[in-house]
């Protein structure tokens, strides 16, 4: 079965826009192959429950950094800048991760951690500082 794939998707997608500068092709490259070894990391984490979030979150803030940052932000144009509502690319990390759908039996661990932390107002709010869901 073949997931979803969002943010992978985008960075394909923006390669071949033909609006983004050249200088700018090869940060999407290595942004690329970076993905690829995220979504690799993420998969090769032994675990249940609860000892995979923190891994997880750590993985996911140490790539979503280099697209905030080191892509978007570091560009020395403005297209990547001025284009992150519409090409989503930062948006799409998060959309990607959330959903797990790449992780076979992982793919329900953090949709599970939530939706019990939801139960009433007062857990929600209480839950909610407690999860290491920082960025």
């Amino acid at each position: 079965m073949t997931y979803p794939t969002p943010h992978g998707d985008k960075l394909r997608a923006l390669l071949e826009n033909n609006n983004l500068p050249t200088s700018d092709r090869p940060g999407v490259d290595i942004a690329l192959e970076r993905y690829e070894a995220w979504i690799t990391e993420m998969q090769a984490l032994d675990g249940v429950g609860r000892s995979l979030v923190e891994p997880l979150v750590m993985s996911l803030n140490r790539y979503k950094k280099l697209i905030d940052l080191d892509l978007i932000f570091d560009s020395k144009n403005d297209f990547l800048y001025r284009q992150k509502g519409q090409l989503k690319l930062d948006n799409s990390v998060l959309e990607e991760f959330l959903t797990l759908e790449n992780f076979g039996r992982k793919a329900r661990i953090l949709p599970m951690l939530l939706q019990k932390s939801r139960r009433t107002s007062t857990r929600r709010c209480f839950r909610r500082r407690a999860l290491p869901l920082t960025i």
